[in-house]
Parts: C-alpha cells; structure tokens; sequence
C-alpha cells in the first residue's frame, strides 16, 4: 500500500485536493481534524497537556480551551515544542493503525492530508509527497474570504509557516490548483501513475 502524503500552505488548496482523492475513492486521513478529535479523547494527550499547561487547557465540559491553549503556546516557543512532541507521535500512531484498517480493506493508496507534515517530520514515513502550490496573494485572498481574517493577519500566519521552496525538496508531485491548470486530470495521472509501478514491481 502506498501512503501519499499531501501538504501545502495555508490558501493553496490542500483540502480541497484532498476531498477529491477521496471522491475517486482513496481513503483520506485529515490529519489536522483528527489531532484535534485525539487532544480531547486520548487519554495521554489530555494528562500531558495538563501536566503542561494546567488544568484551565480543558473546559468543565472536557472540550479544549483552545483560546487559553494558544495564548499559551505562541509565545513561548520551547512550550509549543513540548505540545508537539506530546501530540505528534500520538498522531503518527494514529495513523498507522488507520492505515492497516484501510489494508485489510484492500485499499492500495492511502491520502494523509496535513498542514504541518514537512516541520513535523511526518513526510519521513510517507511513500510519495504532494505539495499543492499557488500563489501568495491568491492564497491571502482566500484565506480572509474564508476565515474572515484581515490581509495581515493572512500574511502574518503564511510568513510563519514553511516556505513552498522548503517544501517543494521533498516533493514527489506537485499541484496547482488555479484556473490554468486541470487539476482531476493531473490527481488521476498521479493515481494511475503510482498503481502502474505498483502493477510493475
């Protein structure tokens, strides 16, 4: 089974690709949704996040006080590199066991969608990466569409992400979803691409 990996900025369009793997029927793990399931559900990440950020990081109804979480974290660099190393591997476990559940389902191709995939080294146990790339003032646009944030504010969350440049080195593939481009084409050469050497080794 071949586990592709799919990553981009914020604004390029990642989980869009992502949606539509999953309509031509690849099975696809959101990385980014299910670490935020797993902050209230496993019992690790919960004692670990406590044990570091005091009893106020969850609400009395056990939800994630995510305001206090961030207010926490982005200031203080060392704090966010303990969180990750608490989180990151509860996820990459996570993902493992997803990805046997989808073998014994005969799938061939599994999609792992995530955000932070390159800084987390979570490419590391990836088969192929995609990098969906656009342009910065497309992605700006977009992202204050979508998430009501002012220019800067965009611009402050992109220049504090990895660059494409540093992300395209460990690219196998790469998308880009703009109006010159025929993206369903260019996903299903991927797949098909991936299924041909499969079929051959």
């Amino acid at each position: 089974m071949i586990r592709i990996g799919l990553t981009g900025g914020i604004g390029s369009g990642k989980s869009t690709i992502g949606r539509i793997f999953s309509a031509l029927g690849i099975p696809l793990y959101e990385a980014d949704k299910r670490a935020k399931e797993l902050n209230e559900s496993d019992i690790r990440i919960k004692n670990g996040l406590i044990a570091l950020l005091g009893n106020e990081v969850y609400m009395p109804d056990g939800h994630l006080n995510k305001p206090y979480m961030a207010s926490q974290i982005f200031t203080d660099k060392a704090l966010l590199s303990q969180v990750n190393a608490l989180i990151h591997p509860i996820v990459f476990e996570d993902f493992d066991n997803w990805c046997e559940q989808q073998q014994s389902n005969n799938a061939d191709i599994v999609v792992c969608e995530a955000a932070v995939m390159v800084e987390n080294g979570f490419h590391s146990i990836m088969d192929k990466i995609i990098v969906v790339t656009l342009d910065r003032e497309t992605r700006i646009k977009r992202t204050m569409l979508r998430d009501k944030s002012s220019y800067e504010q965009v611009e402050s969350r992109i220049n504090n992400q990895l660059s494409d440049d540093e992300m395209l080195k460990v690219a196998d593939f790469t998308i880009t979803p703009d109006d010159h481009q025929p993206v369903l084409q260019n996903i299903i050469n991927i797949i098909n691409s991936l299924r041909n050497k499969q079929t051959k080794s």
